[in-house]
């Protein structure tokens, strides 16, 4: 009981589920969609702010984007959208997502996060993207003309 509570106590920040396109083209916009949860009794009084990264098949960080100000997450459900532009200049693969709570005045790591995925000094891997080369005159591929491999990746979590 006294565990129960004390998880409870404070803020607790889950992702629920993150959701985006499996391919996009180099230069164009990836859109992003996350369903995360505080299931804290709390919310945090720290600058802290949500971070996406794009990292290359090697591990290499192509671009980081700052989705969210976390102070903002009161107890319960917050969705949160965002987009990354691709850049053209990447070679065509699979890279991969991650997300992490920062601390805006960097004095601290980031946070501790309630998701059982494998994480990196504070960042954690949600998701993974392919990025294409599109061929002069080729159309980049939508929802109607995707392969159902193709279409978009919902993971979810806890």
């Amino acid at each position: 009981m006294l565990e129960s509570l004390a998880r409870r106590a404070g803020y607790r920040f889950v992702l629920r589920s993150i959701s985006h396109p499996r391919l996009v083209s180099l230069g164009k916009t990836l859109p992003i969609s996350m369903n995360w949860e505080n299931v804290g009794v709390g919310r945090l009084l720290r600058h802290f702010d949500l971070q996406i990264r794009l990292q290359d098949p090697e591990g290499k960080i192509i671009l980081t984007r700052t989705a969210s100000d976390a102070r903002k997450w009161l107890p319960g459900p917050m969705p949160i959208s965002s987009t990354l532009n691709v850049p053209e200049h990447l070679n065509p693969g699979v890279f991969t997502l991650t997300v992490a709570l920062v601390d805006a005045n960097h004095s601290r790591g980031p946070l501790h996060l309630a998701i059982d995925v494998p994480s990196n000094a504070g960042w954690y891997t949600v998701s993974k993207i392919s990025i294409q080369r599109l061929a002069h005159g080729q159309q980049a591929l939508t929802e109607d003309t995707m392969a159902p491999s193709q279409r978009p990746e919902t993971s979810s979590f806890g």
